[in-house]
């Protein structure tokens, strides 16, 4: 990631936690008149510069156990053809 794209990420994170509290602090301000309504403290977000400059090689969920024993992992990203996830899968025997 530049960190152009970091600065993005933040701000966006920002925008999104503003919008959200602003949201609340109305519907609480529209509710008070049945009592006090408790908000959310900010949300702590992460500076750019202390992103690191790579994506995570997994998205979550990565892996998953079957009834069989079975592990089966996602190793690469989702088909753009298909939005299918891509898995292998390994049975924890030695071949």
């Amino acid at each position: 990631m530049t960190d152009d794209d970091k600065q993005a990420l933040v701000d966006s994170i920002q925008r999104a936690d503003s919008t959200s509290r602003a949201t609340a602090a109305a519907a609480a301000a529209a509710a008070a008149q049945r009592g006090p309504v408790p908000l959310r403290p900010p949300m702590a977000i992460t500076p750019a510069v202390d992103i690191p400059d790579y994506l995570a090689v997994f998205e979550q969920p990565a892996a998953r156990g079957d009834a069989d024993g079975n592990l089966w992992i996602r190793t690469g990203p989702r088909s753009q053809a298909q939005m299918a996830p891509v898995w292998t899968w390994s049975t924890g025997k030695a071949s």
